[in-house]
């Protein structure tokens, strides 16, 4: 593992012992689907330094008291709050569901449609518990196909030059965030840690 958990830690300022309780499932997961490029490995550790900072899969809002979470969650993401569009768009028909699928793991799937869509591809009853979205094994997982759903390892591929469309690091760095974010948000941030971790994988 060239971009072991020493090295990751000390780029991304990350505690060490949660590299080394989650990336190795990250790895496992990249192998288990033949995607476990470097250049994939850099892309997820960037997305991971910008969505968690601390590398360990986290509940939306965590930092919230879970009443304050609770009314934020209704309000965003529950048929009964301020955005019911979102909640059907989201698969959350039933009062409560916008708790309940709120956004959990290192990329925060969210609606009970993704947490069903991502449970049927791992075998995993996430719809039923979808608190195992937090699992190490699973978060993981999660990340993996979720990443590999949003074409996120071609763009990598393509930032290292190794694709044989031709493309600009920043086209593509811009691309893969986009594609996670549905922005920019943090793009700095992500841009710093992929070239860190670019040169730490190819050294």
């Amino acid at each position: 593992m060239k971009l072991n958990p020493e090295i990751v830690a000390n780029i991304m300022g990350a505690p060490l012992e949660n590299v080394e309780q989650f990336w190795p499932n990250i790895v496992a997961a990249l192998e288990e689907r033949g995607r476990n490029k470097l250049s994939f490995q850099v892309a997820i550790l960037a997305t991971i330094g910008v969505e968690t900072g601390k590398f360990k899969p986290v509940v939306e809002a965590f930092w919230l008291p879970e009443s304050k979470r609770k009314a934020y969650c209704f309000k965003m993401y529950d048929i009964g709050g301020n955005r019911a569009y979102k909640a059907r768009e989201l698969g959350n028909l039933k009062p409560g569901d916008g708790f309940r699928y709120c956004g959990r793991g290192f990329v925060q799937i969210t609606g009970r449609a993704n947490y069903k869509t991502y449970g049927d591809k791992l075998g995993v009853d996430l719809e039923g518990n979808p608190d195992l979205a937090l699992d190490p094994g699973v978060a993981g997982a999660v990340l993996v196909e979720y990443m590999i759903d949003h074409g996120i390892d071609v763009w990598a591929a393509r930032a290292f030059g190794i694709d044989r469309v031709k493309y600009s690091e920043e086209r593509c760095l811009k691309k893969i965030r986009r594609l996670v974010n549905g922005g920019l948000n943090h793009y700095p941030k992500f841009k710093r840690l992929f070239k860190a971790f670019k040169q730490a994988a190819i050294a």
